[in-house]
């Protein structure tokens, strides 16, 4: 793996999924499956859209920062406020976005 280190997820996640299954018998069960699946999902889509900084050498934490401010954003309104969750979601959503492309440009700059 040391030659080929992109294959390294491929093998510590088959074979962590493998121990974890053996070190507990509900890992296995859908609704655990359904409780890790979204939370992966999350970081998964961020790291996928931060590869591309990180290969061009713009390495940049603030992605993390921003995405915890656009959930708050989010959720501060609806358990504070009484707003409705999809009312909330629109201007979480374009502060977020108008973060992310401020952090681009500053990043590319």
């Amino acid at each position: 793996m040391n030659q080929t280190p992109s294959t390294a997820p491929m093998v510590v996640l088959p074979v962590s999924r493998v121990v974890f299954a053996i070190l507990s018998r509900t890992f296995v069960r859908a609704t655990t499956m359904a409780t890790v699946v979204p939370q992966i999902a999350i970081l998964g889509i961020i790291g996928c859209a931060r590869t591309r900084v990180i290969l061009t050498a713009g390495i940049d934490l603030s992605v993390g920062a921003i995405a915890v401010l656009s959930s708050v954003l989010m959720g501060q309104p609806t358990f504070r406020h009484g707003i409705p969750a999809p009312a909330a979601i629109v201007p979480g959503r374009a502060l977020g976005t108008a973060m992310g492309a401020i952090d681009g440009l500053l990043v590319s700059a």
